[in-house]
């Protein structure tokens, strides 16, 4: 019974592995946790038009306080703090623990896939447009992955990615570092408690047809805060580099 999406049965078995390494030579990687989600048809005909959505609510700390951002080219997705304090002065976030120092990055990468959009949408609630906020429905849940907004409006360029613009397929794609990028950091958004959500197009699934996605979890302390995250791109860049060369001579012994 899917009790979230209200959707039908998907007729499909998903296989779950996840696994990490032990490498003090290696920070990175003792950083990082690996999944491998491996999804089979099961249903008698072809399943058309499918799509594959990594998800996350990543809060750091406070989850208040959060930007989020993406680089398609390293098919990754990641969280930062929008300052230098988690939560607010005090290190307090209405009850929830937060880092006394500067909050670490959080990146979610999809490696052997490319990822097909980016939609970072808001926790339901507050001042943000309806149609930003949580999928209720099967269909709001399609929208998303197949890459618009849950009213099916499409994603846009503008501040927010939401509303009048140039279609994109991937919002705040830039460094925060970069001045003259597209990010949360320079289109100065307000604080909120934002997901994280990337997709995959897998096409059509056949009967019997398997397919895998591999996701690397990582995180990166030290960011440049605020509007900066430090090394996370090269420690994915790196992570991308392990992966293809199926982590052979990875760990000292």
């Amino acid at each position: 019974i899917h009790s979230t999406s209200q959707g039908k049965a998907l007729q499909a078995e998903f296989q779950l592995t996840t696994w990490a390494f032990n490498c003090p030579n290696e920070a990175v990687v003792n950083n990082t946790l690996f999944t491998s989600h491996k999804i089979i048809n099961r249903a008698p005909d072809p399943t058309d038009s499918t799509f594959i959505g990594i998800w996350a609510d990543v809060d750091l700390g406070c989850g208040y306080d959060d930007y989020v951002g993406c680089s398609p080219a390293l098919n990754t997705m990641y969280a930062y703090n929008t300052d230098a304090v988690d939560g607010q002065i005090g290190n307090t976030c209405q009850g929830t623990p937060t880092f006394p120092g500067a909050a670490p990055t959080q990146s979610v990468t999809i490696l052997n896939h490319p990822m097909d959009k980016f939609i970072p949408y808001n926790n339901t609630g507050g001042s943000v447009p309806a149609a930003t906020t949580d999928p209720q429905t099967a269909l709001e849940f399609y929208r998303y992955l197949s890459g618009s907004w849950r009213d099916g409006s499409p994603l846009t360029d503008g501040p927010s990615g939401y509303g009048p613009g140039n279609l994109v397929s991937y919002l705040y794609p830039d460094d925060p570092s970069n001045v003259n990028g597209w990010s949360m950091c320079t289109a100065n958004l307000p604080i909120g408690d934002r997901r994280l959500f990337g997709t995959i197009k897998l096409g059509q699934l056949a009967p019997g047809q398997i397919e895998e996605v591999n996701v690397a979890w990582a995180f990166h302390p030290n960011p440049d805060l605020p509007c900066g995250i430090g090394s996370t791109l090269n420690d994915v860049t790196k992570l991308h580099t392990i992966y293809d060369n199926g982590f052979t001579n990875l760990c000292l012994p």
